[in-house]
């Protein structure tokens, strides 16, 4: 692949579509450095901006990696890449089946197992893994409201997620200044297992990103 003929080819589409390099930088949640660096052919966006970065500027996969647009049909994208591209949407699929397992098995574990006493234990077992809530809220806090604005999907699953454990809570007869002591561990929890699944690989992505503007 060439990439300062995929960055002008880039650049020149971005323009027929009226777009500044800051314009198209939002669309994709990502700097306008980033941007410029892609036009330049220092080098080519994140596998996972190919898809929505080809939408935006009316071309196709083949074409974005030809770096020119196709005069006829012929497929041009490396089968590896392709191959990449959907491992990594069932990576999302699973994380998010392991984190909803995840989640059932420490309800269950904590409220079959430890019935009688409840909260105290579960928090006693689980206590040394919480220092890592304090990485993977933080950055997911960062992450979907920054820098994916409008992806408030997951904020909405948390605050759902919330008002359901508050109400099985009062329905099993805690008292509600006891829920509101373990709210917090419970956010922890949720955290930092998500963050154990899939905070670790997109905090790198993150960093990269950030280490290249």
């Amino acid at each position: 692949m060439d990439q300062k003929k995929i960055g002008l080819f880039i650049a020149t589409c971005r323009k027929k579509k009226g777009l500044t390099q800051k314009q198209l930088a939002e669309k994709l949640s990502v700097t306008d450095k980033s941007v410029s660096k892609w036009e330049r052919g220092i080098h080519l966006p994140d596998a996972s901006l190919y898809i929505p970065l080809c939408e935006i500027l009316g071309i196709t996969i083949s074409e974005f990696f030809l770096g020119e647009y196709e005069t006829e049909h012929h497929e041009v994208v490396p089968q590896v890449l392709k191959e990449d591209y959907h491992k990594m949407q069932r990576n999302e699929r699973w994380n998010m089946v392991l984190f909803i397992v995840s989640m059932l098995s420490v309800f269950w574990i904590s409220f079959t197992w430890h019935w009688d006493l409840g909260w105290l234990m579960l928090e006693e077992h689980l206590a040394p893994f919480t220092n890592m809530y304090y990485l993977s809220y933080g950055y997911w806090l960062a992450y979907y409201l920054i820098f994916r604005r409008k992806k408030f999907g997951y904020v909405l699953m948390w605050i759902i997620y919330l008002i359901l454990v508050s109400g099985i809570i009062a329905n099993w007869g805690y008292a509600f200044d006891v829920m509101l002591n373990h709210i917090d561990f419970w956010i922890n929890s949720a955290f930092t297992i998500w963050g154990v699944y899939n905070g670790d690989i997109r905090f790198r992505n993150l960093l990269k990103k950030k280490s290249e503007e």
